[in-house]
């Protein structure tokens, strides 16, 4: 009975069906593990190109980085002179507002110059200045309030002379200009109650003119340094 059972086994393993079936077997181990190893391949292959689109992308944002700083320091600069370019155009503005006054004087027969210009007291120069003013005669109230802040440069008012002379160029939307009076004020008279108004101006004259930065960093000086004013609490508020 067992040699039989042997006899049968031998047979069996060397029939030509069971020699096919190991064959095939043996050939999809080998398929199997050549399909494994082409996809390992193909997975290193896609590693090394993520790889390299990972360093391109990287150094692009390096570049992009090296840009933006370069713009931003250029456009620094730029704001820097465009910013001496308004100081002088308002200067220019101003001489010509001045000539402007001084040519309507004459044609009314009036002098002008310093020599027969006549002798106005202190407190008369600044209420004709103030009066000028409230009648919307901005130009006139320039005059007498330059006049007197020349005349003046230490008196007791020449601070709201100053002040006033940035409020008219104010009205009349100059705002360069009114800007530059506005920065006199909390230069030579930083204890002026007009010092915190003229902080707060500036911020609105430079937010007029599109110079949103500048105008925030005057807001920002208008609450460290006046922080208890009335112009502060507007500016808390984001009113400017």
């Amino acid at each position: 009975m067992r040699k039989a059972l042997v006899i049968i086994l031998v047979l069996l393993f060397f029939s030509p069906s069971y020699a096919l079936r190991r064959k095939r077997k043996k050939k999809a181990r080998q398929t199997t593990q050549q399909a494994s190893t082409e996809q390992g391949e193909v997975n290193q292959q896609e590693l090394a190109l993520l790889r390299a689109d990972f360093n391109q992308l990287q150094e692009r944002l390096r570049n992009l980085e090296a840009a933006l700083k370069e713009c931003q320091n250029t456009n620094s600069e730029a704001m820097r002179k465009i910013e001496a370019l308004q100081m002088r155009v308002a200067a220019l503005e101003q001489r010509i507002d001045e000539l402007k006054l001084a040519m309507k004087n004459q044609a009314a027969g009036q002098s002008v110059s310093t020599s027969t210009q006549e002798e106005i007291p202190r407190e008369e120069l600044y209420r004709r200045g103030f009066n000028a003013f409230i009648e919307g005669k901005y130009e006139e109230a320039i005059t007498h309030f330059r006049r007197y802040v020349q005349k003046y440069p230490q008196a007791k008012e020449t601070a709201s002379a100053m002040f006033w002379c940035g409020e008219s160029y104010f009205r009349m939307n100059n705002y360069v200009a009114a800007a530059s009076w506005y920065e006199k004020v909390v230069k030579l008279f930083p204890n002026s109650i007009k010092a915190p108004t003229s902080l707060y101006r500036l911020a609105q004259c430079y937010k007029k003119m599109g110079n949103l930065k500048k105008a925030r960093k005057y807001i920002r000086e208008l609450l460290q340094r006046y922080p208890d004013s009335e112009e502060a609490t507007l500016a808390r508020r984001g009113e400017y």
